[in-house]
């Protein structure tokens, strides 16, 4: 009996880790086009020289805290997945509060919360602060990060 021949896979380009259907007209799909960065940020400004160092908050110690956020970075990130040697995409998210701290995110659900906000409010810099309560969701396996506005500030 001939060994039948099953046509080579087709490759295909991983879909990035954040692909959701695109707002039309949002300032930030072009995140999800690939484009490195978008912010409300300055070009001169300092922070986003301390942004670049890694000279940010983890995001452990702000879990559960209300902040009053004036402005963020995000950017597309890459990561080695040890597991399968596959290179995963992912948003960093950096929240900039109004004393100029600066916290630090690699989550999918942070991403869609600021996206949320720039539909709602705008690109910043937010003047008045935007008052957030930044919180975790799901289990210990699979937790992400997102933000609540908070209405009585």
């Amino acid at each position: 009996m001939a060994k039948k021949h099953l046509p080579a896979p087709q490759s295909e380009a991983p879909a990035p880790a954040v692909a959701r259907q695109p707002m039309p007209g949002h300032p930030l799909n072009v995140i999800l086009d690939g484009v490195t960065a978008v912010s409300g940020l300055p070009d001169a400004s300092p922070l986003l020289e301390l942004i670049r160092l890694g000279d940010t908050h983890g995001n452990a110690d702000f879990v559960n805290k209300t902040i009053q956020l004036t402005n963020f970075l995000c950017e597309l990130r890459e990561k080695i997945d040890f597991g399968t040697g596959e290179v995963a995409r992912f948003p960093r998210v950096v929240l900039v509060t109004q004393s100029d701290e600066l916290i630090d995110f690699g989550s999918v659900g942070m991403f869609y919360a600021i996206r949320a906000l720039v539909g709602r409010y705008g690109m910043p810099p937010w003047d008045p602060p935007l008052v957030v309560r930044i919180v975790a969701r799901g289990d210990k396996m699979r937790q992400f990060y997102t933000l609540e506005e908070v209405k009585d500030a």
